[in-house]
């Protein structure tokens, strides 16, 4: 009984939340590693900005080696999916990660595009990600921090990042400061739940 409605304000909050949201990948919540092949990684999250939350949902999978793809899903439409490859597995792990995003809500239609390097070690990760975007109509981003016309090179966020838990459950911690142009920087702070199969 308790559960049920446990279960049913989640959604309910999800909903509002979903009036809330923005239309780019905020979050990056996700170190460094890759998962082993066939190893998959549900998970939530969200992120805190100006005006209000973003909340997610994903998944990831380990293909082969040092690589691995995941899926993520941003109320209230937004679509990212991306692919690591880790390249540096001694004492300290490096990866190369690239994103594609896709939002559409009312005359917007937004594709965004992530290249991102990682670095760290089993409990923090650090980076630096550039966000470029295609996009029809102009778009209020970061919580109504900037905006974005046209199509281009957006910014660049470092990514700092903590994860405590075990073998399965896992809490990340994470801090996106976004470098817009010659404005002051954007803090973004984010946290996700996550458990591994």
């Amino acid at each position: 009984m308790a559960t049920k409605n446990i279960g049913i304000y989640v959604v309910q909050i999800l909903l509002i939340l979903s009036i809330l949201t923005g239309c780019m990948s905020y979050s990056t919540l996700q170190t460094a590693e890759t998962l082993s092949p066939g190893k998959v990684r549900i998970g939530a999250g969200t992120v805190f900005v100006a005006d209000g939350f973003a909340p997610e949902a994903g998944a990831r999978m380990g293909i082969v080696n040092n690589f691995d793809m995941g899926a993520k899903y941003s109320i209230p439409n937004l679509f990212v999916m991306d692919a690591k490859y880790r390249f540096l597995r001694r004492g300290i792990n490096g990866a190369f990660d690239l994103g594609v995003s896709y939002y559409s809500e009312d005359e917007h239609t937004m594709y965004g595009y992530y290249p991102m390097l990682l670095f760290g070690q089993r409990h923090w990760y650090a980076g630096v990600k550039g966000h470029y975007f295609s996009l029809t109509g102009a778009i209020d981003l970061l919580g109504g921090k900037a905006s974005s016309t046209g199509s281009g090179y957006f910014g660049t966020s470092v990514i700092t990042g903590a994860m405590v838990g075990g073998k399965r459950f896992k809490l990340l911690f994470e801090l996106n400061t976004y470098f817009i142009g010659m404005s002051e920087p954007v803090y973004v702070p984010g946290l996700g739940l996550y458990l591994d199969f």
